[in-house]
């Protein structure tokens, strides 16, 4: 069992088995990636902490599994998603490195945040300042307008999607969400 770091959507440590077995992640990855840490289930999706073995930098690989049920439309919202991220370069999205496909799983590899989610500081330490706050706002707006001008929208930004960096001096923005569309 080992540990993962804070950057989870509840922001806490929690004790995480590793992932097991080649395959377990499917072979594209665990090529790639080894120290494969899970970090976090958030309904659709599965996270992960890896290291990636050529460039050695820690990744957050984020892994959309093809289940039953699922709804049609699904996969291709999550990969449009990376793809969209990818092209962000506001210093508050977190940087979309590579997208992995295999045929039941889809696997987009980003920058790895040390860091602490919004929604876990607030539980923990209460709500920011008047001007840690205003500053947040002012950091993530300009993260979102860059995604304005691409003509997408966000849908779903919440504390659980901010990671708090450097004693909360920045902030990243990790993911676009599926969630509205899709739960």
């Amino acid at each position: 069992v080992e540990v993962a770091d804070e950057q989870t959507t509840g922001g806490a440590r929690r004790e995480c088995d590793r992932v097991g077995g080649v395959g377990a992640l499917g072979n594209n990855i665990e090529d790639r990636y080894e120290s494969i840490v899970a970090i976090n289930t958030d309904g659709l999706t599965s996270v992960y902490r890896a290291r990636h073995r050529v460039l050695g930098a820690v990744h957050v690989l984020r892994v959309l599994r093809q289940a039953a049920g699922q709804p049609t439309g699904l996969r291709e919202a999550f990969l449009d998603r990376a793809r969209l991220q990818a092209r962000l370069r506001h210093p508050t999205w977190v940087r979309v490195h590579n997208v992995y496909e295999e045929v039941e799983l889809a696997v987009v590899a980003s920058d790895f945040v040390d860091g602490v989610a919004l929604d876990a500081h607030i539980a923990e330490a209460g709500a920011l300042d008047s001007v840690a706050a205003a500053r947040l706002v002012a950091l993530l707006a300009e993260a979102v307008a860059e995604l304005h001008d691409l003509g997408a929208a966000h849908h779903e930004l919440r504390p659980g999607l901010v990671i708090l960096e450097g004693e909360g001096r920045t902030a990243r923005i990790t993911h676009l969400s599926l969630s509205l569309q899709f739960t």
